[in-house]
């Protein structure tokens, strides 16, 4: 297995406004190769497989390679710490669709207020009050 991932950040805040930016991309490879071979009813003298039975002498061998590829980001801003706004997006391929099938993109987005920052005098026994919406979908490309 050999995996690569590359990502960056970027924050900024000017005042009560705060944005954060996170671009990123990953590949995972996989190769595996398995061979196997028994023989039955081995000399006593020389145990190697050539000098088995051949009638009771078995081979094989078994391959796969597969791939996974994906893009990925997420803008985030919020203002005063309390008004959050996120979004996300992914795409991502993998070797073992069809290449008509094999990109999918999953898109999502959240809202959110943390309702314990206000000045609404909530118990001391709640030390986060927070309400988030959020909707994500997922969307196949088709190259037909």
């Amino acid at each position: 297995n050999l995996t690569r991932q590359v990502t960056a950040n970027y924050t900024k805040t000017l005042g009560n406004h705060q944005l954060s930016l996170l671009a990123g991309y990953e590949e995972v490879g996989t190769d595996w190769e398995e061979v196997r071979t028994a023989s039955r009813n081995l000399s006593v003298d020389l145990r190697s497989l050539t000098f088995g039975d051949p009638l009771l002498t078995t081979n094989a061998q078994f391959a796969s390679q597969n791939a996974l590829r994906s893009y990925f980001g997420r803008l985030a801003y919020d203002y005063k710490g309390k008004y959050l706004v996120q979004s996300n997006f992914r795409a991502d391929a993998s070797s073992r669709f069809a290449p008509s099938e094999r990109w999918g993109f999953f898109p999502s987005v959240s809202l959110g207020w943390i309702v314990s920052e206000e000045n609404f005098g909530l118990p001391e026994a709640i030390s986060l009050l927070k309400v988030r919406a959020s909707y994500g979908d997922c969307l196949l490309y088709t190259s037909d």
